[in-house]
């Protein structure tokens, strides 16, 4: 029912009065978490959420396809850091072991936020080594990005710990990349990075240590 204000008696405005102070107050108790649900957009992100999303993305937005990956990486909010552009690799990994790994020791795209999405797109679908992933994995993979900073000649594996610098080797047209931590010796790793690029134990190859961050 609903009154003129001049029908109300003292008492009876006093009523609304109270009412609508009570409308105000409950209003206010509610507006900040109105402003932290909108400000959500704004939240910058990891290397790692990235990876996640992108995932969901690629799985379930199948009929909108490349246009939404395409404008989730247009559009991320991420530190400074991330929005410069060096190397990057994104690797997907269920129970300590690889299910797929891509990326590249040069920078592709212009920020290493973006270059993590489309890092992400070929691990899922373009590492030929293992079967292809499935949606009902995507829970179970934990995501690892390692980023670039320098790539350095080297004349011995002596000077490469295998814990925190990664293997490039260059022969003619072939090269092969293992990243840091996926040997625990040398020796090892650099015989893991020749059989990657199909480079024969007596041939003869060029060395390059890779300085990287990880984020996992």
């Amino acid at each position: 029912m609903i009154y003129a204000v001049s029908e109300l008696t003292p008492g009876g405005l006093r009523a609304v009065k109270a009412v609508i102070a009570i409308t105000i107050v409950s209003i206010s108790a509610i507006a900040p978490s109105l402003a932290v649900e909108s400000h959500s957009d704004n939240t910058e992100q990891n290397l790692t959420d990235i990876v996640k999303h992108t995932m969901d993305l690629y799985f379930h937005d199948k009929g909108q396809g490349a246009r939404v990956i395409r404008d989730y990486a247009d559009n991320l909010k991420v530190r400074a850091q991330f929005n410069k552009p060096a190397g990057v690799f994104v690797t997907l990994s269920r129970k300590g072991k690889t299910r797929g790994c891509w990326g590249s020791i040069s920078p592709q795209q212009g920020s290493v936020a973006k270059a993590t999405v489309f890092a992400t797109l070929g691990a899922l679908s373009k590492d030929y080594r293992y079967k292809p992933i499935k949606p009902g994995e995507v829970k179970f993979l934990k995501p690892q990005v390692t980023v670039v900073r320098a790539v350095e000649p080297v004349s011995s594996i002596r000077m490469i710990n295998p814990f925190r610098d990664g293997v490039l080797v260059r022969s003619g047209g072939k090269s092969g990349v293992i990243l840091p931590g996926e040997a625990t010796d040398a020796h090892y790793e650099l015989v893991m990075a020749r059989l990657k690029a199909g480079i024969s134990p007596t041939e003869p190859c060029q060395i390059y240590k890779l300085k990287a961050d990880i984020y996992d």
